[in-house]
């Protein structure tokens, strides 16, 4: 298989296939892309202790490999390691010159910002990078656009500007569903991002059932996939608002116990989940182990992403 070939089994979802075949041809036709796109399809298949392995020689293989180098740090919660990268990848690309290497560097240095909490530095960066993606015409791929506009919405739901976000990824996801084939992970990652949306536009039943569509689809890709624990977490958060408390509890463990199982207890996700189950146990009558594990959660993030973070500051005024 080739490298073109590779990254072909990575646009259409079949990240274990592109995995084995990229680590063939590291070892029987070395060149350049190869490391990177064997790391990008680790982290796409949710192999992260793989992808970062493998993404720490991809961050030298490219401009390419640094900007996987930094999705995967920030998917394992590296920030202060990923801004470095990401900071780096803006340089880069300054110096090149390049309008889209341009945009795929600014909008990493976005969602950087955005894992910082800095959301209107994050709004202004995304913005400019769908500028750049714009100037840069055909010499841009889809999924890059794909992944600047997504991470546009990211940056509007987390300013709570919910209707903006909202119809954004009705399109990014309209124009997937008639691009992607079906079971295509981005799919349901995409039905997961409409699902948080809605629920926070106060439609939670609809969000309820995107996210059950979507579980169907992260169960193709095993137990054990990042994917998953984020649909869980928002299971949970749509059957709170819906009443389903006992239910709401069950899927918001399981999404803290599989985020630790992947990335470990550093990781900022797994105590949001913690700090939202907290909150179902309050509401279940569980009062005293509900603040207890709603405090250490806030504790925790207060450390690691700072006392001013917009996630400590809505935790903070909870409790």
């Amino acid at each position: 298989m080739s490298l073109s070939e590779v990254r072909e089994r990575i646009r259409s979802g079949q990240y274990e296939i592109a995995a084995e075949e990229a680590e063939k041809l590291s070892r029987t036709a070395p060149g350049p892309g190869v490391v990177t796109e064997w790391a990008r399809a680790l982290l796409r298949g949710g192999r992260l202790d793989d992808a970062a392995t493998v993404g720490a020689r991809a961050a030298a293989d490219g401009p390419d490999g640094a900007l996987v180098w930094v999705d995967i740090l920030l998917a394992r919660g590296a920030v202060a390691e990923a801004w470095v990268g990401a900071e780096a990848c803006v340089a880069s690309a300054v110096a090149s010159g390049s309008a889209a290497e341009a945009a795929k560097a600014r909008c990493r240095w976005a969602s950087v910002l955005i894992s910082r909490g800095e959301l209107h530095q994050a709004l202004g960066e995304v913005e400019g990078a769908l500028r750049s993606a714009e100037e840069a015409g055909d010499t841009l791929d889809w999924d890059e656009r794909m992944g600047i506009r997504s991470t546009h919405a990211e940056a509007l739901l987390r300013l709570e500007c919910w209707q903006e976000a909202r119809a954004v990824w009705r399109t990014l996801r309209a124009e997937a569903r008639a691009r992607l084939p079906d079971g295509h992970p981005e799919l349901a990652t995409l039905d997961d991002h409409l699902g948080l949306c809605l629920c926070r536009l106060g439609e939670p039943l609809r969000a309820l059932r995107l996210h059950e569509a979507a579980a169907r689809s992260w169960a193709h890709r095993g137990p054990a996939h990042p994917g998953r624990s984020a649909n869980l977490h928002h299971q949970g958060q749509a059957l709170r608002r819906l009443g389903r408390l006992r239910d709401a509890a069950e899927r918001l463990a399981e999404a803290a116990r599989l985020t630790e199982r992947l990335v470990g207890r550093g990781h900022p996700d797994l105590w949001i989940s913690r700090f939202e189950l907290g909150r179902v146990l309050f509401d279940l009558g569980e009062v005293g182990e509900g603040v207890a594990m709603m405090e250490e959660a806030r504790e925790v993030l207060t450390r690691t992403l700072g006392p001013l973070h917009p996630t400590v500051s809505r935790m903070a005024a909870l409790l």
